[in-house]
């Protein structure tokens, strides 16, 4: 039985990728004129990682996860080039099958699209993290979300980040997610502090929706916003985020990568 996994963004209608928008991490061939190339990677990784999986490869979990769950999390790098480094490849499952259909898969990679030249920092970091719950009445196994894993108790063994991208003093709050809550709300309140309402006939109030990524230099960018706001708008935000400095990259295996939150910022 294979388990199928269906990434609805890639089944929309690809859109040209805006000029002068950086690639800050190595995009696979398929994505290049993807709206949104480095997400559309990660899905389709996770796509064609999830698409292995069948009977025979885990016929070997172990008893206490049979028709329970199982879980998959594979990490690899690229090089400047796009090549799949080969001795930087780590993959984590309950399953030795599954784990080593994971690692020939990966091995076998053809090269990405590696990031824009501006980004100091070459090489690319991949990594698809998730869990399969049992579903009795269908004989087979679903993708778990967050929540889900949370009332079953389940804690994979994950790869996971290091640290969050850092804004100042944000390393001391905790652990990667009070980081990443820290460094969100600083940058709210630097865009809230500069950011200059643009001047139209009447009032209007808006509600930002922004999706920030952060390279692996640091260097933050409006990916995507949410919802529709005028273009004034949302130029506006992209200047004041184009001037706060570089922050602290976030790590995983100690080397910096691109890492996203969300910030909602209501204008009246």
């Amino acid at each position: 039985m294979k388990y199928h996994y269906i990434v609805q963004f890639l089944l929309l209608p690809f859109i040209v990728q805006p000029q002068g928008k950086p690639i800050v991490n190595a995009i696979m061939q398929q994505c290049q004129t993807a709206e949104l190339p480095e997400k559309c990677t990660e899905q389709l990784l996770e796509q064609q990682i999830v698409n292995l999986i069948n009977d025979d490869l885990i016929s070997d979990l172990p008893e206490k996860n049979r028709g329970y769950y199982f879980s998959i999390s594979a990490f690899f790098m690229s090089d400047y080039a796009g090549k799949v480094i080969p001795d930087q490849i780590e993959v984590r499952s309950e399953s030795s099958k599954l784990k080593s259909a994971i690692i020939e898969y990966v091995s076998n990679l053809p090269a990405f699209i590696p990031k824009a030249t501006s980004i100091k920092e070459r090489r690319s970091i991949h990594l698809v993290n998730c869990t399969f719950l049992a579903n009795p009445d269908k004989h087979n196994y679903y993708i778990a979300n967050n929540k889900e894993m949370a009332q079953q108790k389940i804690l994979p063994n994950y790869i996971t980040y290091d640290a969050a991208a850092l804004y100042g003093s944000c390393g001391n709050a905790g652990n990667f997610t009070a980081q990443l809550e820290c460094t969100a709300d600083n940058v709210f309140k630097y865009l809230k502090k500069n950011y200059k309402k643009p001047s139209f006939d009447r009032d209007l109030y808006i509600n930002l929706g922004m999706m920030i990524l952060v390279d692996s230099d640091g260097k933050l960018h409006i990916e995507s916003f949410l919802g529709s706001s005028p273009d004034a708008y949302e130029k506006e935000a992209k200047r004041v985020i184009n001037t706060l400095p570089n922050l602290e990259p976030a790590r995983i295996n100690g080397i910096p990568a691109p890492v996203r939150f969300l910030i909602n910022y209501r204008i009246r």
